[in-house]
């Protein structure tokens, strides 16, 4: 078991542990920009870490042409247009030294529109 973190199979998360924040903390405080902030600095690591334990070359993903292509779970096909969100698919680009994308935004029509008239019968 690591001491650092927990990966929870069951919800795919990773958890860091008190001692991991610590460690974290020791060694990104001599870190650049981002990293000087202890919840962005959790985040990234958790990523990368989620990455890491929970996402399988060739099974959730393949790479392509030098790119990340999600492979649907269920059928298995392959997704060349669809990325996975918070950042998600740049922990991969990186686990797998591939370029990274530029991270997907919200399209904010959708966002602010209300959805009335939308049933859910």
């Amino acid at each position: 078991m690591n001491e650092d973190y927990r990966a929870v199979l069951k919800y795919r998360e990773v958890l860091l542990t008190e001692r991991g924040r610590q460690r974290l903390a020791l060694v990104s405080a001599s870190l650049p920009g981002i990293w000087r902030s202890q919840s962005r600095s959790e985040e990234l690591v958790v990523q990368a870490l989620t990455a890491r334990e929970f996402y399988q070359r060739d099974k959730q993903y393949v790479i392509q042409d030098g790119k990340i292509v999600i492979v649907d779970e269920f059928t298995g096909r392959l997704m060349p247009n669809r990325t996975w969100r918070q950042g998600m698919h740049q922990a991969v680009e990186a686990r797998e030294q591939v370029a990274l994308s530029d991270p997907v935004k919200p399209w904010p029509g959708l966002v602010s529109r209300g959805f009335s008239g939308f049933s859910g019968t």
